[in-house]
This record gives structure tokens, sequence and C-alpha cells, in this order.
């Protein structure tokens, strides 16, 4: 008679083989997946009249009352990436350490398993804590990211670190640009003294001479000293949209509400529309989603700002505030404008997807979408461990074999 072991053995023999056929017929017709991939993002390229859509985007995620599911979170914030068709991300407030992990190895899956790829630059901020979760500054791109820079400088405050980072991205078009992803503490990001404003200003002149945007949130309004300050060097692409919803990006939209978070360039792209979506209601921020036509991007930028425009948004009064908090000494900040340990690229991932101590069938479709595909891990994977279980930066055979023989003996 035979055993509920043996059955049992003999089902598992049976669902090994079975993931073995699957993987061989997805390895045989890979690339003709992706030609059909291919034609299908130009197409959508055709669309969209070769545009390149950013969005800047607060997170604030780790406000309890504003994110009480975290996984219906991030399906959530994947499907609007995707269907927003948004090309470059600038993230800020981007919990590093949620539930022990950043939170681009909880997005990045989600995004890769509907095939559109993120490469990611991730920058922890010093001593910036809300509810004992780490913050960081992030860049998405689904472009190439072929160099970058965090430029870091320690508050004089005694407070977070100032970063500031910068990518170079290179689109369809051919030219390429660099996107700076900027978020000043609220107090002194347009203090009297312009501590942190004429930090960042430095940074952002280096830019002057290239394709540059700017995205992020700046915590300052129209009618502070920086907002007419850096209009002489970049241009708001809001006031270049015909869709005002962007001159308010904080508060409620029919009365208080005011813009902090802005997208600036310096580029001679056509503008065709920068919007806040006031839908999306996870944060204390709204997104804003500017959308450009790349059809007459230029090696070099044309600058052509002629006045510092104004606006007829408001802010209240408890937007400026004044500090009582004074620096012990002199700003004399140090800038390291050398690459720092960052996230780049699609990250590995557990290969425990679900996170249920076992690999079984549910783990073997995000096995197979990354399956021949270069990635990285950057923490250490508890668990059944890493899909490179051999740590060569590649999803191969080894590392199928390695599925085998978790899914038919569990993890250890």
């Amino acid at each position: 008679m035979k055993t509920i072991h043996s059955i049992k053995s003999k089902y598992k023999s049976f669902i090994v083989l079975g993931l073995f056929i699957i993987l061989l017929i997805f390895i045989v017709f890979a690339n003709q997946i992706s030609r059909q991939n291919l034609d299908f993002r130009d197409k959508a390229s055709e669309n969209k009249e070769n545009e390149l859509t950013f969005m800047t985007f607060n997170l604030r995620v780790s406000h309890p009352t504003q994110n009480k599911n975290y996984a219906n979170y991030i399906n959530g914030l994947a499907d609007y990436i995707i269907n927003n068709e948004i090309d470059i991300i600038g993230f800020q407030e981007f919990p590093f350490d949620r539930d022990g992990k950043p939170l681009n190895e909880f997005l990045i899956p989600k995004l890769e398993e509907k095939n559109y790829p993120m490469y990611v630059i991730v920058k922890k901020r010093k001593n910036l804590k809300i509810d004992g979760i780490t913050l960081s500054n992030a860049i998405f791109s689904k472009y190439p990211i072929l160099d970058h820079k965090n430029y870091i400088f320690d508050s004089p405050y005694g407070g977070e670190q100032h970063v500031i980072q910068a990518a170079k991205i290179s689109p369809n078009s051919g030219n390429n640009i660099w996107v700076i992803n900027h978020h000043p503490h609220p107090v002194p990001a347009c203090n009297k003294d312009h501590d942190y404003f004429d930090q960042f200003k430095g940074v952002v002149k280096q830019y002057q001479d290239r394709n540059t945007f700017i995205l992020g949130d700046y915590n300052f309004t129209k009618d502070r000293y920086c907002y007419p300050e850096l209009s002489k060097l970049y241009t708001d692409a809001c006031t270049q949209s015909s869709n005002k919803t962007c001159e308010v990006t904080v508060g409620d939209p029919s009365s208080g509400g005011y813009a902090i978070d802005y997208i600036f360039h310096n580029t001679n792209l056509q503008v065709i529309e920068v919007k806040t979506d006031y839908n999306q209601k996870i944060s204390d921020h709204y997104p804003v989603i500017g959308r450009f036509s790349i059809n007459s991007i230029t090696t070099s930028p044309t600058n052509t700002i002629t006045q510092s425009p104004t606006s007829s948004t408001k802010p209240t009064s408890s937007l400026n505030p004044t500090s009582s908090i004074k620096p012990t000494s002199s700003l004399n900040p140090t800038e390291t404008s050398s690459p720092v340990p960052t996230v780049i690229g699609q990250t590995c991932g557990p290969i425990d997807t679900n996170s249920n101590f076992e690999v079984d069938i549910t783990d073997f479709e995000s096995f197979k979408n990354i399956y021949g595909k270069n990635c990285t891990d950057t923490i250490q994977i508890g668990g059944c461990g890493s899909k490179d279980s051999d740590g060569n930066g590649l999803i191969d055979i080894i590392d199928f074999q390695n599925f085998i023989n978790l899914y038919k003996h569990g993890c250890d």
C-alpha cells in the first residue's frame, strides 16, 4: 500500500517536472516575448507622442493613519505608476526600512511582474526618522541611469542631513538629461540665513549647462525669497501648464491649499501638462505629474526665463515658520559629491515572495519573471534566501536548481 508520504513525494515530483517544462518554454520564447513587449512599448510611446513623464511625490507612507494596509498600498502605488506611464520619479520621505526592508524591495517586484522595470537610486538621510522608520530620497527611472551623485550637507541645527540627489539618465530621445531630487527640512529650507537654499542653489548651478529637471518637496512657497531666486536659474513647469491644479500640492485644494512640490527645468521641451492628483490621499502631499514632449530636445538647454512667475494661490501664514532654534556655529557645510552606497538597478529579492517560510508554487511566477536577468540585493535576505542563490548577480540555471531543491525539501 502506498504511504501518504510517497504519494506526496510523487505529487511534488510531478509539480517540479511541470515547473521545469514551464521554465524551458519561457526560456525558448524569451526573445520573442521581449520583442513583443518592445513593440508594445514602442506603440505606447507613439501614442504618447514621444512624451517624457515625471512625477514628484512625498510619500509619507510611515504615517499610521494614512497607511493601515501596507500590502494594498504597495500594489496600489505600482498600479498608479504603470497606469500613468510614469518614466522618472523623485520620491521624498521614501521608507528605507519598512518591515526590515527598503520600500523598493517591495515595489520593484510588483512593477517587474507587469513588465515595467525600473532603475533605482536610494539614499538614506541621517537622523530622518518617523515612527522609528528611516526615510530617504529615491530616484526611479524606466531608462538607464548612467551616472549619479549624492550631495550631502550636515545640518547646523544638529538634525537631519541635507541630501540632494542627481542622476544622469538616457531617455529614448538619444540626448541625456540630469534629474535632481531635493527635500530640505521645512524650517531651514528657506530661512532668513538661506543656509539650505544656498547649498541647494550651489548644486543646481553646476547643472545649468545641461538638460536638467529638478523634482522635490522644496518646503517653500512661491511668496518666499527662494522661489523667485530659483526662478532666475530654472523654470517652474507649472507656470507653463494650462492645467493649474499644480498650484496646490498640499492642503485642501478648495480652500487654503498651497504649493511646495515643484518640477523645475531649464530645457526647451514643450510642457504638455503639469497636474496635481487630488485623488491620491495616502500622504500629506499630493503627487505632481509633469508631461513633456521630447520632440524638441537639444543637446544643450535654452534657458530663456524673462521673469519670475508669481502665483495667485496665497499660502496660509502657518507655512512660514520662524524657528527659535539657533545654530551653535556658523554654517560651513562639507559637500560630498562622490557616489555613496546606493541601490541601482533591478533587485533580486527573496525567493520566498510571500514570506511563508517555504518555497511553493506561488513563488514561481516572480522567479520566472526575473530568470535570465541581472540583479542585485542591497540587504541580507533571511528565511529561504535570495533568488540569486550563488550571489553572482544573474538569475540562471543554478538558481533554478536551488528553487527546485527548496521546493522539494523546504527551507533550512
